[in-house]
């Protein structure tokens, strides 16, 4: 890659579309943190960065190519998930045609897991990072702005004379206060009102601000693609710099309400005691994922009090047998603990998610096993996905070596929600697992006990209406769904 840049460089960042209608309904859409990270780190470098979000910014073609026009990229940079690759090559494709001068490249956890096959499928990328993406796409960039090769830049995949190179993987960030704090204003904030932060937690009335506190996962769930990335390691930041993070979003962005995105936010327990000493501090609200093995009945109470509104507990399935064998590290026991404690804390929204098919060998008793459990613990919210197969999991290979996915299976298919399958599993086939989706909301949301319970604790008319948009965009698509 010889394209010698003499002015400045400039990049655009996006954000791949999903193409799908129901991102904009109850599903959650975050601010792109990570590539807002990935933009204010390269800003500090001394690179103009604009920055585009296609899950919430709508998509028109001359408009896109107008922007291109005008901003004069020397680079674009596309963040894609797996089912939302082939919209992020429509993209490239698009910049191409325009400037085929324009370096692409392709980031995100589909790339990193399949960085050669990514370059094979999409001939006008020019190359892929693989795993984190700051240190690796700045390296690249003063390559090519001084006209020099990519070879031996570690953690990327590339072309040299035609064939692919795949080289050494970088090494993980070690210490990510060194990190700038990511600049929220890339993309219009006002845009994310389209939808929910999470379940409950909405821009329609609440000023929002989400963070991260570590990056990675210690477990090792057959179907989760985070360690495609981070490996099993996590590493967190300092008390410190979260706090000065929390103090500056509050002044410069005046939000009333932090959303944490940790895979596992309550894992280093001396750090979440000092963080909700600050979030109380400031009379702020707050919510979080995590796991039901890393919370006590304390920890939980300590949260409630310091303004915890919300907490969302990856359980997956009501069956002991299916938890051991997805590598899950939790029991039934815990779960029913975890939920006993977090409703005794009195923590407003307790969310409970499960897979439908969660390992190919579930039976049916063992989902009713779980819409039985959904229940016997009082989740308050559930979110229900069926089984996919993300490239780099363990689970992938699984359903690979047993002929379980289709042969036309497109990447597009490849989303927890709102999609055709093209897979099955061995008790259940792609129809029957949507049904079997289907039948596990309803049978919960269905119940008058758990719609009375979401409308007992609305404190606003804001809140009711989104409460109510929600709720019609689910009745519509269930509907959809016959």
């Amino acid at each position: 890659m010889k394209n010698k840049i003499k002015n400045k460089p400039r990049v655009l960042l996006i954000n791949s579309p999903t193409g799908k209608d129901i991102a904009r309904g109850f599903t959650s859409t975050q601010y792109p943190l990570s590539l807002a990270s990935l933009g204010t780190y390269l800003e500090n470098k001394g690179i103009d960065v604009v920055m585009f979000d296609f899950c919430v910014m709508d998509f028109d073609k001359e408009w896109f190519i107008n922007s291109l026009d005008k901003i004069r990229p020397d680079f674009v940079g596309v963040s894609c998930m797996t089912p939302t690759v082939n919209n992020g090559y429509k993209l490239i494709k698009i910049v191409k045609e325009y400037n085929p001068k324009i370096v692409s490249i392709m980031g995100g956890c589909h790339t990193t897991a399949l960085p050669k096959q990514s370059l094979e499928e999409f001939p006008l990328v020019d190359f892929v990072v693989v795993g984190e993406g700051e240190y690796t796409t700045e390296e690249a960039i003063s390559r090519i702005k001084s006209g020099k090769s990519l070879k031996g830049v570690k953690g990327i995949a590339h072309r040299v004379n035609g064939k692919i190179v795949v080289e050494e993987n970088r090494e993980l960030i070690a210490d990510l206060d060194s990190m700038p704090f990511p600049k929220r204003d890339f993309v219009d904030i006002s845009l994310y009102k389209k939808t929910h932060v999470k379940r409950g937690i909405s821009r329609k009335f609440m000023n929002i601000a989400e963070i991260m506190t570590s990056r990675g996962c210690p477990n090792a769930c057959i179907f989760c693609a985070t360690h495609i990335a981070y490996g099993f390691k996590v590493r967190f930041r300092s008390a410190e710099k979260i706090i000065e993070e929390i103090r500056m979003i509050v002044r410069d962005y005046k939000v009333n309400h932090i959303t944490i995105l940790d895979d596992t936010f309550t894992l280093k327990k001396s750090l979440v005691y000092t963080i909700c000493d600050e979030f109380k501090r400031l009379g702020l609200t707050w919510d979080c994922d995590t796991r039901v093995n890393f919370v006590t009945s304390d920890l939980l109470k300590k949260m409630k009090e310091s303004g915890c509104i919300k907490v969302l507990f990856g359980i997956e399935s009501g069956s002991d047998r299916m938890l051991k064998l997805i590598k899950k590290g939790i029991t039934i026991e815990k779960v029913k603990k975890a939920y006993k404690w977090a409703n005794e804390a009195g923590i407003k929204y307790i969310e409970a998610a499960f897979i439908v098919g969660a390992h190919p060998s579930e039976t049916k008793d063992e989902l009713m096993q779980s819409i039985k459990l959904a229940k016997q613990i009082k989740a308050g919210l559930i979110y229900v996905g069926v089984v996919v197969p993300f490239p780099g999991t363990e689970l992938y290979q699984i359903m690979k070596d047993n002929n379980l996915m289709d042969k036309d299976v497109n990447w597009d298919q490849f989303a927890v929600y709102g999609t055709t399958l093209k897979w099955r599993t061995f008790n259940f086939s792609k129809d029957e697992l949507l049904a079997l989706q289907k039948k596990f909301f309803l049978n919960y949301y269905l119940d008058p006990r758990v719609v009375f319970n979401i409308l007992r604790k609305i404190d606003s008319w804001p809140e009711f209406k989104y409460w109510f948009d929600i709720g019609m965009a689910f009745v519509k698509d269930m509907v959809k769904k016959r």
